[in-house]
């Protein structure tokens, strides 16, 4: 039987909103949020929080997860890479609970939009198509579209950031780009603990089509909680 790991990543600092991953939408947490809506999910066997805060792992806790360690402080710091985290986490789990997990979702407590048919249609993905794990992401706006994205020069003169842009002149000739939104990352175990690689030539896209938000400021987390409560 196909056995599932949840890590929800929520480490203690932050500059843009200090104390974000315990903010909350409606009385409850983010961290906590990320924490019921993992436990939800029927094929999800385990959830774990990866901190280096104790109040977030006990926050965390309280909701139901399991906090096994805080995090090392080489992997507390802002430059540590979410993948060496992933690994981290995934390998002390298996350690600790004598398990061996086929598949882990990362659940990213400032991406606090999800919903249940986001984790059973990501989990369909993978199981009827060829892949190493799904990722949600979305779809960028016409105005952030790389082909219209500036750089202003030394003397302050304006260059195309992207070269190698073809001169498209209306919006609609532009190709459509995507970017992560944290809602789910579901990886199996070769493309983590093997290759090291979240995003892959094998990995499928799961579009989002509604409207998320993911809480790096004060007006972001205004924002989540406007679109939550709209449903």
């Amino acid at each position: 039987m196909t056995q599932c790991l949840a890590i929800i990543p929520a480490r203690g600092g932050s500059k843009g909103l200090p104390g974000k991953n315990l903010k909350e939408i409606d009385g409850v947490s983010l961290v906590g949020l990320a924490v019921l809506r993992a436990l939800e999910v029927p094929w999800i066997d385990k959830v774990v929080i990866s901190t280096d805060a104790r109040d977030i792992a006990d926050e965390a806790v309280r909701h139901g997860a399991e906090c096994i360690a805080l995090r090392p402080p080489e992997l507390a710091t802002s430059t540590a890479l979410a993948i060496d985290v992933w690994q981290y986490e995934w390998q002390l789990a298996e350690t600790t609970f004598q398990q061996h997990y086929d598949l882990c979702v990362w659940l990213e407590p400032t991406s606090p939009c999800r919903r249940a048919d986001d984790f059973a249609q990501a989990y369909e993905t993978y199981n009827t198509h060829t892949c190493d794990g799904v990722v949600a992401v979305s779809e960028l706006p016409g105005s952030a579209n790389p082909n219209k994205l500036l750089e202003i020069g030394d003397e302050g003169t304006l260059s195309y950031y992207n070269k190698h842009r073809k001169e498209h002149t209306n919006r609609q000739f532009n190709p459509d780009y995507y970017m992560v939104n944290g809602l789910i990352y579901l990886k199996d175990r070769a493309s983590i603990l093997d290759a090291r690689q979240i995003i892959s030539p094998q990995t499928r896209a799961q579009i989002t089509a509604r409207t998320v938000v993911n809480i790096d400021t004060q007006f972001d987390l205004d924002f989540a909680r406007w679109v939550l409560a709209r449903g």
